[in-house]
């Protein structure tokens, strides 16, 4: 697959096999598809709750989506869980980017 837009803006093609997507974003992908065989291109929640999808191709044998593991949110950094960069690490320890160390580490 490859992202050829974003939010409605070309950007330099890129090939994926899966990316993230937050709410209200869009995206134009590029899905080529091998001659034989359906293939799964599948839209999963990011909380691992649910999924939609769509076979694409033809023949008899179903090539599914692999599943994606639900995150664990109370081990995730904020920059896993909402694509911010106001956390990073120093010294092993989670420091926001202010200076501030989170109380949770």
């Amino acid at each position: 697959m490859q992202i050829v837009a974003a939010d409605g803006m070309l950007v330099k093609p890129i090939s994926v096999n899966y990316f993230l997507m937050a709410v209200a974003e869009t995206y134009d992908v590029i899905v080529t598809v091998p001659s034989t065989g359906l293939f799964e291109l599948r839209a999963s929640t990011q909380d691992g709750t649910g999924f939609s999808s769509i076979w694409l191709g033809s023949g008899n044998q179903r090539i599914p989506a692999p599943a994606m593991a639900a995150p664990y949110f109370y081990k995730m950094t904020m920059t896993e869980k909402n694509g911010s960069s106001s956390w990073s690490y120093v010294n092993g320890t989670r420091v926001f980017e202010s200076g501030i160390t989170n109380a949770l580490s």
